[in-house]
């Protein structure tokens, strides 16, 4: 015997056998994942829950599905400060690795080496 349900919130997650509910929590658990690793940055970290509905051109019925989606500040490295070289031709970008802040840093001597 069929079981009818009225679309509300609290039947979303039951829709395609309960994989709606699925999707969502796996976006939710990414969110916490990412504040637990690197939430100290204090930026947002949101869960866009879609429910989209459309019905068939010439047909009776509506056709539902539900998107998640966690959105995620992008990972990002510190500055460097890069001075502008051309090298036969071609430009590049050269910064001091020991020093990324300060293109102009003398390189240190070799740790072996005698004066």
């Amino acid at each position: 015997m069929p079981t009818s349900s009225n679309l509300t919130l609290a039947t979303i997650g039951a829709l395609d056998g309960g994989m709606a509910q699925g999707i969502v929590d796996a976006a939710i658990t990414m969110a916490i994942a990412d504040l637990d690793d690197r939430g100290r940055d204090g930026k947002p970290r949101q869960v866009v829950i879609t429910l989209g509905m459309v019905q068939p051109e010439g047909s009776a019925y509506i056709v539902a599905n539900v998107k998640a989606t966690a959105k995620l500040p992008a990972y990002q490295t510190g500055d460097i400060v890069a001075k502008m070289q051309r090298d036969k031709g071609q430009s590049q970008l050269v910064f001091e690795t020991f020093s990324p802040d300060n293109p102009d840093q003398p390189a240190f001597p070799a740790l072996d080496e005698k004066e």
